[in-house]
């Protein structure tokens, strides 16, 4: 087994020649329990964690607070320097679709524009109720693009200490990105359109106009 951080690098491996029920997975800094096993794949928590896994107040492992692993598979090799071009080149769209981490109020309508750069991803959040948009926010992030595998992932962060979610890239063209979004409880296929040149004019006006107040 591999130990990857949010950039792609291999930081660890250990050898692990069966994963079974209430078995324990170790690491020099991890020590992963399996709670439980399906043919999906399988839960655990680290033994070394107590902050993100916490317990029960009995001290025993609580199921809801556990990591999910499951089998990754992609049926085309992705060439992540085209991609990289094909992301730049663009403005792109996102109708976000509702989980537990991505909409504060249920009555809430979210759209995002998303920009590519460098080393960068710009994304101007749109929240809409009734159809009448209400307000608007702004973020920049770090991103890398990485294999594992063969596998293509998109990776999202602020900083190496805070980790953001993590996305399969399953195929791309010219007009939309298809992923796969790892980010809640509940894994999710989502997409990335292209925008027109009208709202290319408006993102770029929006990001000068949010340097030069800060």
């Amino acid at each position: 087994m591999y130990l990857f951080n949010n950039k792609g690098s291999l930081i660890e491996k250990t050898a692990n020649n069966k994963i079974k029920k209430y078995g324990t997975i170790k690491f020099k800094e991890k020590h992963l329990k399996v709670l439980n096993k399906n043919d999906e794949g399988f839960y655990t928590i680290d033994l070394l964690d107590s902050l993100n896994f916490k317990p029960l107040k009995n001290g025993k492992a609580n199921p809801k607070n556990s990591a999910k692993f499951i089998e990754i598979q992609s049926k085309i090799s992705i060439n992540i320097e085209q991609l990289k071009k094909e992301l730049n080149s663009s403005i792109w769209e996102y109708d976000v679709i509702e989980d537990e981490n991505s909409n504060p109020n249920k009555d809430l309508e979210i759209k995002q524009t998303i920009q590519f750069k460098k080393d960068s991803i710009h994304i101007l959040t749109d929240y809409y109720y009734q159809g009448l948009k209400t307000v608007s926010e702004y973020e920049t992030k770090g991103y890398s693009l990485f294999k594992v595998d063969n596998v293509c992932f998109l990776s999202l962060q602020k900083g190496n200490t805070n980790p953001q979610p993590i996305f399969q890239i399953l195929n791309y063209d010219s007009k939309k990105i298809n992923l796969k979004d790892f980010s809640s409880r509940e894994i999710k296929s989502i997409s990335f359109y292209k925008t027109n040149s009208f709202k290319l004019f408006l993102f770029e006006f929006f990001q000068c106009y949010h340097h030069k107040c800060q």
